[in-house]
């Protein structure tokens, strides 16, 4: 028995995001695309098959979300007309969007949908790879541009010029505007969608009920005005997900059975859509919690709204301002920008959240990497976006031929131009001698079992003991600095310029404010080991307190 698979993807999702510094945008733009991966295809799904919309997720989804979706069809015209509605429709009304889609055959009696599905990708891939070039003209100078893309301008929109794609990402920011906007295209089914809410807006009702609510404008994310306007971007992603995949696929492998390929497809298909309903369920869960612990300190302690500076713009309302924004929820696959100083500490609750959850996953408790970048609101979002992505991976780069760990990374930025890591760090370096970074941060380790070290699986283990730059230990030696410098703020900063230079310069500098003692002990490790703020890391004099000095402004310990 033919049938046809059907794979539909946005390329290039955090570029139409973050393509302006708007965060009516950037969330419309989000909306969009959780939209056209999965309420779109299962609406076209559901017209070109006569089928009600809840039976389409029970029998033709494989997969759906972040980013990309999997379909099954019975024959190969309505796979065809599926492919045409679905991307006209994201041609015709959602400008900038880079959307593809292929399909492929296979025989379910006697074929593996296991090799289907790697046809299919590899199709994409290449569809992909042989697109059009994408440079085109944006203009021909006479026309009025849009304010935050540059392209033409389509109408005045809030009192100033936008593009279409611009109009479009701001209404789809504002449920009612995406209610008219379906009305005015007469698709009804939308009306009806109770079958999949917007994971984000579930989550964002949820706190809205209970007396919170997620502002529109950048502005009451910042930390404060002027020269420290700070918002952070936090990329954060499930580590080994191919992995995890893998050794499902290898089960699924196992199991099957020649003579009855079609049940063991069908087998198949369920477990891979019950993996991706479970990577969703618990990072949404992970989110919820930890917009729980920060809604909460932020409503128990009185002075946390003094701190973060963020102003209630109607005086008189009732609804408590969350100082986060979520962006992208999509599978392990997690966006969202808050205030600068909160940002360490809610990457720390959604981590820990995660470990702690009876997620177990292919054998495999779940952990993720994060990337923060601390950016201007000023500053391109784009480019914050990368170099958290950067981050992100940077923390990756420490587990790839280890057991698995959780770890959060973070830069501060000052207007840089580059977004590769290794640049931006390496410009502090007045002293080629000394490393100033100790981060990425470990949140937690999963240490490989006895089985797993007797078998040779992992050639570098990490273990409890190894390390030092904790998450924990920094927040406990940020606070003991905090009580122990609070005299002498000024001096302190002045480190940030000083131990670039090396331990001799910040001997001098040390000895002379009398604060040498406060640098000389922390982190778990010997007192001897440490000298003026230096520790040996491989033959390498390392500072362990850069990072602790330029947070100086940027940190805020919830002590939840």
């Amino acid at each position: 028995m033919e049938k046809f698979l059907v794979i539909s993807e946005v390329s290039k999702k955090q570029g139409y995001i973050f393509k302006t510094n708007k965060l009516k945008e950037n969330i419309g733009a989000s909306t969009i695309i959780e939209y056209i991966t999965e309420g779109l295809p299962k609406e076209k799904l559901a017209e070109v098959l006569g089928k009600d919309i809840a039976k389409i997720k029970d029998e033709n989804v494989v997969n759906a979300g972040g980013g990309n979706s999997l379909f099954i069809m019975d024959n190969e015209d309505d796979a065809k007309e599926f492919i045409t509605r679905t991307t006209r429709t994201v041609l015709e009304y959602f400008p900038g969007v880079e959307f593809f889609m292929a399909y492929e055959s296979f025989d379910y009696n006697n074929d593996s949908i296991i090799d289907a599905i790697d046809k299919i990708y590899k199709k994409l891939n290449d569809k992909k790879s042989a697109r059009a070039s994408v440079f085109r003209k944006k203009s021909y100078g006479i026309e009025q541009n849009c304010v935050t893309t540059g392209l033409p301008a389509y109408k005045r929109y809030d009192g100033s010029f936008l593009s279409k794609e611009s109009c479009i990402k701001r209404d789809w920011s504002d449920e009612k505007k995406i209610e008219e906007f379906f009305e005015k295209k007469n698709w009804k089914r939308y009306k009806e969608k109770k079958y999949d809410e917007n994971t984000i807006s579930k989550v964002i009702n949820k706190f809205e009920n209970e007396g919170y609510r997620f502002t529109k404008e950048i502005e009451d994310l910042i930390t404060e005005k002027g020269e420290n306007s700070y918002v952070a971007i936090i990329s954060l992603d499930g580590n080994k997900m191919g992995e995890k995949i893998e050794h499902m696929r290898n089960k699924a492998r196992k199991r099957e059975n020649k003579n009855n390929m079609a049940e063991s497809n069908k087998n198949y298909i369920k477990n891979l859509y019950k993996f991706s309903n479970n990577i969703k369920k618990y990072y949404e869960k992970a989110f919820i919690d930890m917009l729980s612990v920060i809604g909460e300190n932020y409503s128990e302690k009185q002075n946390i709204e003094k701190k973060l500076k963020l102003k209630e713009k109607n005086k008189g309302q009732d609804k408590k301002l969350m100082p986060v924004r979520p962006i992208i929820l999509a599978g392990d696959d997690v966006c969202f920008i808050c205030n600068a100083k909160i940002a360490l500490e809610c990457v720390n609750l959604f981590i820990k959240s995660l470990n702690q959850q009876d997620n177990n996953i292919e054998g495999k408790q779940l952990n993720a990497c994060a990337g923060i970048c601390m950016l201007k609101s000023s500053y391109p979002f784009d480019k914050g976006y990368e170099i958290a992505e950067n981050l992100c991976k940077n923390g990756k780069a420490k587990i790839v031929d280890s057991n698995d760990a959780s770890l959060v990374d973070f830069h501060i930025c000052q207007g840089e131009i580059s977004t590769s890591l290794n640049e931006i760090r390496s410009s502090i370096h007045i002293n080629k001698d000394i490393e100033l970074n100790i981060k990425p941060f470990y949140i937690n380790i999963t240490e490989a079992t006895e089985d797993e070290k007797k078998n040779g699986k992992y050639s570098r283990i990490i273990t409890k003991k190894d390390i030092f730059n904790t998450y924990d230990n920094f927040k406990n030696e940020f606070k003991r600095v905090e009580e122990k410098t609070k005299d002498c703020k000024g001096k302190i900063r002045k480190l940030r310029d000083v131990f670039p230079q090396g331990i001799e310069k910040t001997r001098l500098f040390m000895n002379k404010n009398m604060i040498t003692e406060d640098f000389s002990k922390g982190f778990g490790l010997p007192d001897d080991d440490i000298k003026y703020g230096f520790y040996k890391i491989n033959g390498k004099n390392t500072c362990l307190y850069f990072d602790i000095i330029e947070l100086q402004d940027m940190f805020m310990n919830l002590d939840y």
